[in-house]
This record gives C-alpha cells, sequence and structure tokens, in this order.
C-alpha cells in the first residue's frame, strides 16, 4: 500500500506557493516485482532509497539480474560515502552511479505500507568521472518526472546538494541520537551551536580537498586531460562554511519537532548510518590531510553509544 499525499492544484515543483487548497491524499496499491538473482539481467535502472549500511548488499543480491551498463540512483544519506562502496563492489563495476537528493517526505507505516508525507523536489546528477551517456542519463530523469518525483538534473550542482545534505545530517543526527532530543534542541544548546560551527568548517573544508582529489585521479585515467581543472570549477559551487551553517540551522529549525532517522536507528537498536556521515568525513580527511576533529569525535561518540546500545539488547 502507497498513501500518496499529492501537492494542490497549480502548485509546482514542491515550493508550496500558489496552491489553491489544501493537498489531498489517496490510498493506492502498488504491484510491484520482487527481484531476486534468478532471472533475466533486464533491469535498467535501480532506484536506492534504503538505509545506507544495507545498499551494497541488497545491489548485490540483484547484480545478476542488472543488464549491461545499469543505472543505479542513490538516494540514500551519505551518498556521497555510499558510492564509493558502490564502486568497490567486485560485482557491480559495470553499473553507471548517479547521485540524488531529495526533499518528498516519506514514512514507512508498516511491512509494505509507506506513506509520502511531503511532497518536494529531487535533484540529480552523474557521479565525478561516470561515463553514462547524455541519452541514457535523459532516459532517468524522464522515468523519474513521470513517477512525480520530480526529478531536475543538478549538473556538477548536486556536489553542492549532497555536501549541504550531509552537513545537516553530520550535525542534527549525531547530536539528536547522543542527546536523545528532536533537532531543534541542537540550537538551543551552548554545545550544539559550538558543533555546528565546527563541524561545518572542517566539512567546507574537507569538499574542497576532496574536489580536487576527484580531478586527480580523473586525470590520471583520461586520454587527453583538460587544460583546466574541472575541480577548481567545481569548488565555485561548493558551499562556504557559512552556507553550510546557515543551512543546517535552517533544517533544524524547519524540523524542530521532528526526531532524526539516526535517533529512531538508537532507539530501536538498529544499526545507524555513522559510518556514511561522520565516519566518513573523518575517514577521507585522515586520507586527504583535512584536520577533522569535531567529525571524529562524534564519529567515536556515537559508535561508544551504539554498542552499548546493543550490548544492552543482548543482555
Amino acid at each position: 500500500a502507497y498513501t500518496a499525499t499529492t501537492p494542490p492544484h497549480g502548485a509546482g515543483g514542491g515550493s508550496g506557493g500558489g496552491g489553491a487548497g489544501p493537498p489531498t491524499e489517496a490510498d493506492i496499491e502498488v504491484r510491484v516485482e520482487v527481484a531476486g538473482a534468478a532471472g533475466a539481467a533486464d533491469i535498467r535502472t535501480v532506484l536506492v532509497a534504503t538505509k545506507a549500511p544495507a545498499t551494497v548488499a541488497a545491489l548485490e543480491s540483484i547484480a545478476p539480474r542488472l543488464a549491461p551498463e545499469a543505472v543505479v540512483v542513490l538516494l540514500s544519506n551519505g551518498a556521497l560515502a555510499l558510492s564509493e562502496h558502490v564502486r568497490a563492489s567486485s560485482v557491480l563495476t559495470g553499473a553507471h552511479i548517479v547521485l540524488g537528493s531529495t526533499t518528498h517526505g516519506a514514512w514507512v507505516r508498516g511491512d509494505f505500507d509507506v506513506v509520502h508525507a511531503g511532497y518536494g523536489r529531487t535533484w540529480l546528477g552523474r557521479a565525478p568521472g561516470s561515463t553514462l551517456g547524455d541519452a541514457r542519463y535523459g532516459e532517468v530523469l524522464s522515468d523519474l518526472g513521470v513517477a512525480g518525483l520530480g526529478a531536475e538534473d543538478a549538473g556538477q550542482h548536486i556536489l553542492r546538494h549532497l555536501w549541504l545534505k550531509l552537513a545537516a545530517n553530520a550535525v542534527i543526527n549525531p547530536l539528536t541520537a547522543l542527546w536523545e532530543c528532536t533537532n531543534g534542541e541542537v540550537l538551543q544548546r551552548d554545545e550544539g551551536r559550538s558543533t555546528l560551527v565546527s563541524v561545518c568548517e572542517e566539512i567546507s573544508g574537507l569538499s574542497r580537498a576532496w574536489a580536487e582529489a576527484q580531478y586527480c585521479v580523473a586525470s590520471s585515467s583520461a586520454s587527453s586531460p583538460s587544460s583546466s581543472s574541472p575541480a577548481l570549477a567545481e569548488q565555485a559551487v561548493l558551499p562556504s562554511s557559512q552556507e553550510l551553517q546557515e543551512f543546517v540551522r535552517s533544517v533544524a529549525t524547519e524540523t524542530a519537532n521532528n526526531r532524526s532517522s539516526m535517533l529512531q536507528d538508537m532507539s530501536a537498536r538498529r544499526p545507524t548510518e555513522i559510518e556514511f556521515l561522520n565516519g566518513w568525513i573523518a575517514s577521507r580527511g585522515g586520507d586527504l590531510n583535512v584536520l577533522v576533529p569535531a567529525n571524529t569525535e562524534l564519529a567515536a561518540r556515537v559508535r561508544e553509544k551504539q554498542r552499548f546500545v546493543q550490548e544492552d539488547r543482548a543482555s
């Protein structure tokens, strides 16, 4: 079952402006095939919206079904980290990765029962170094647009969207999980406000070092590298520390009464996405010689609490 919340008539995109009347709801029964390893290699596009820790195993379970040069669209938290894990899989090497960020809201009411709670926008872009052609990429955009997800080609700006999203997740998720509080409390505590600044400053520095590293990898594998650096051009669209901070504050304010996904995972004694958020930032910081002590500390604190929760469950 799928409960769809549709925008008011005339409200485009998801901005919410200009609509006539309130949103409407409809219960829709959706019949889909449960894909397994058996069968023809006929899956051309995979839309990934699972939790980051489960994604690679899920994709590998259907790897024999993926068509040559299948497209994998990553909408999960920690998409930058997750894309590296997908690339590292020996059975997913032929897949093209498309990175995505969405403001649609959804929650799971029960098994096979999803509520589409908020209408939003979805931005997509090919992963750095991707060889996915324009025609095939256009098909993916068209398919998702028809599905009502409002898919927009963000081009290189997808990195801006993803670094902003990473900053919000890297501040709000671990702090709310550690403090067992709603998102808004992050802005109410002195420690929350100071941590927000530190985390965003570190992410800003890392994003630029990461972009330069991506260019170096692409140049070393290209037959005729360009004389100009795409990474330097990308830096013009990467968010500054101040922009990251403002974005995190806006998210915490707009979702002040919400419980973050990491808090919900911790409360339910499920694995968290810490290794794809602050854990990845700490790891990449070490690789690229960028100091990220605030992110490193948050990752360690969440791991420690996660171990305690899991041990308590086992006892």
